[in-house]
């Protein structure tokens, strides 16, 4: 700095990143595994740190450690300031190679990225695709993940979010199953396979398709994976509430039948997510184009009214 002054002085960014993952898990175990270090080392670094600054920053309790109003205030600008820096060594380290590593749940992997991911790599032979496919929401702060893929509102925390597409709902079963469905009155006597990612929506679309509110309708157990729910809807276990986009391929092949023609809107979709403060590189804003056109075109056979 011009006045000569070093800002890591009295706190060395080793202290701050300890500080930063405390505060985010609540836990110096889980800091330290996050770390690479010993938990011993990441408590040390705390105590140091609250000795030089002559204050407490974490208020001990049985469940973990929580931050102090003193640390609470200033936590958003430390978290921003380490994904940013995150980003910048991450930049330093692949270029000039255009690799993206990609946050993305199973069921989207399965039924609708990996099917394309093919046709992506032969338009962009530069951009080397790595997917980190698991089921729970992952650090998107972390250097070595560039993006992720979420279903939801798009308000999660810490991130900025860019719609893929509009979703909407749609209730699909085998054919074989459909011809049970003369009318949507005959719901009541089939199996409704719940799966948690769109059992909130099953009152939108019952009243979109004139059944109205209080319908009887005979849920199965709920299935926590939307994989299984539509490999449950496949083998004629009953009909499934799915969103649009991770059937559209499976409804064009025959495998599942839409028995009503009835979409529901939806207020949730998929979005692509970024850290917050994390630069944008060309391949991403080349794959962000690409995922947001392939899935206007694997809409596009639906049919077009969604109330």
């Amino acid at each position: 700095m011009a006045d000569g002054h070093d800002p890591f002085a009295t706190l060395p960014l080793n202290a701050l990143r300890a500080i930063e993952r405390v505060a985010r898990t609540g836990s110096l175990r889980a800091a330290a595994e996050t770390l690479g270090v010993t938990q011993g080392a990441v408590s040390q670094q705390i105590r140091r740190a609250e000795l030089r600054l002559g204050k407490a920053l974490f208020h001990r309790r049985p469940a973990g450690l929580v931050p102090t109003s003193v640390l609470a205030e200033i936590l958003p600008d430390l978290e921003l300031g380490f994904t940013r820096l995150a980003s910048a060594a991450e930049n330093l380290r692949t270029q000039p190679s255009q690799r993206l590593n990609i946050s993305v749940a199973p069921v989207f992997a399965a039924r609708f990225l990996t099917p394309r991911l093919s046709a992506f790599k032969q338009a962009h032979p530069q951009i080397d695709i790595s997917l980190v496919v698991d089921g729970q929401i992952a650090d998107l702060s972390q250097a070595d993940l560039d993006v992720g893929i979420r279903y939801g509102k798009g308000n999660w925390p810490r991130t900025k979010s860019k719609k893929v597409c509009e979703s909407s709902l749609v209730l699909v079963c085998s054919p074989e199953l459909a011809r049970k469905l003369q009318q949507s009155a005959d719901l009541s006597a089939v199996t409704v396979i719940r799966d948690i990612s769109t059992s909130s929506g099953w009152r939108r679309w019952a009243v979109t398709a004139n059944l109205g509110h209080d319908f009887p309708l005979t849920f199965s157990d709920m299935f926590g994976n939307p994989s299984v729910a539509i490999e449950a809807a496949l083998a004629s276990a009953g009909v499934l509430l799915a969103v649009d986009l991770l059937v559209a391929d499976l409804l064009a092949s025959g495998a599942l039948v839409d028995p009503f023609k009835v979409r529901a809107a939806s207020d949730e979709h998929y979005w692509l997510v970024n850290a917050e403060g994390r630069s944008q590189s060309t391949a991403l804003r080349t794959f962000a184009r690409w995922l947001q056109l392939e899935a206007k075109l694997c809409l596009e056979g639906l049919p077009a009214n969604v109330a």
